[in-house]
């Protein structure tokens, strides 16, 4: 039996050797073939340029060099970034045991709406949520009970009603 090959109608994009490819397979993927499986690896993966020497290497190994020598080099320069550590005077990061132990001793170790006293059931709730730009001071937080807590989120309790506003402006003038 005779083996058939087709006339090659495209290059691979990475090594540009010819190919054929099905008409309708080059426009699903825009004119991009490949010649093998070897390739579209190739292609696919995402470089980066050392801190030190500048060769690229791939960014999927979280690494800044390239190599033991340029990491060397990279802990002996003088522009590395240090952190910084936090700043003297400012609450622990939020989301920390310490910062829940101090709101909830502040508090009275109890729901702001109901009063309910179980420690390990208390939430600290932000009033104005953290992604529309509130922030982890006193005056932006409540200590409230799992139920007060999902009757915030879905509106049972808000601030039209009378006692959680009344509440909001006691915790303004309070922590402010």
């Amino acid at each position: 039996m005779e083996n058939f090959n087709r006339k090659p109608n495209t290059k691979c994009c990475v090594c540009e050797t010819p190919i054929y490819r099905r008409p309708s397979n080059l426009k699903k993927t825009n004119g991009k073939a490949y010649c093998g499986q070897d390739c579209y690896g190739i292609s696919c993966r995402k470089t980066k340029p050392c801190v030190v020497c500048g060769n690229e290497i791939l960014a999927s190994k979280h690494s800044k060099t390239c190599s033991k020598e340029c990491f060397d080099s990279y802990l002996k320069s003088s522009s590395r970034n240090f952190s910084t550590g936090r700043k003297p005077g400012l609450s622990v990061k939020w989301g920390t045991r310490s910062f829940r132990k101090r709101i909830l001793e502040e508090r009275r170790n109890c729901c702001e709406v109901c009063g309910y006293d179980k420690i390990p059931v208390l939430t600290i709730h932000h009033i104005v949520e953290r992604y529309l730009g509130g922030d982890d001071s006193n005056s932006n937080l409540l200590v409230l009970c799992r139920n007060c807590h999902s009757e915030v989120h879905t509106g049972i309790l808000n601030k039209t009603s009378e006692s959680f506003s009344k509440l909001l402006e006691e915790n303004a003038t309070k922590w402010s």
